[in-house]
This record gives C-alpha cells, sequence and structure tokens, in this order.
C-alpha cells in the first residue's frame, strides 16, 4: 500500500470523510460501533 500525503489548511469535510472511511476499511469495527465527534476542538 501506498501512502499519499495531502496538506490541508484546515479540515473538511471531505479530509475527515476520507480518514473514516479509511478508518473502517482497514480496522473493520464490530458491529455497533459508536463514533463519538468532538466539534469545535480544532
Amino acid at each position: 500500500m501506498d501512502a499519499i500525503v495531502h496538506t490541508y489548511s484546515r479540515m473538511d469535510t471531505q479530509l475527515v470523510l476520507s480518514a473514516l472511511t479509511k478508518a473502517v476499511r482497514f480496522q473493520r469495527p464490530a458491529v455497533g460501533l459508536l463514533l463519538h465527534s468532538d466539534r469545535g476542538s480544532q
């Protein structure tokens, strides 16, 4: 797997969705996973 590095000045929706999608694909979490979003922390 090749690593792709992107530089962003802020966390936008596409970046967050991409990271979440990759995490779910590679980690395969159990059914019932809860996602906590700490909105406004950045």
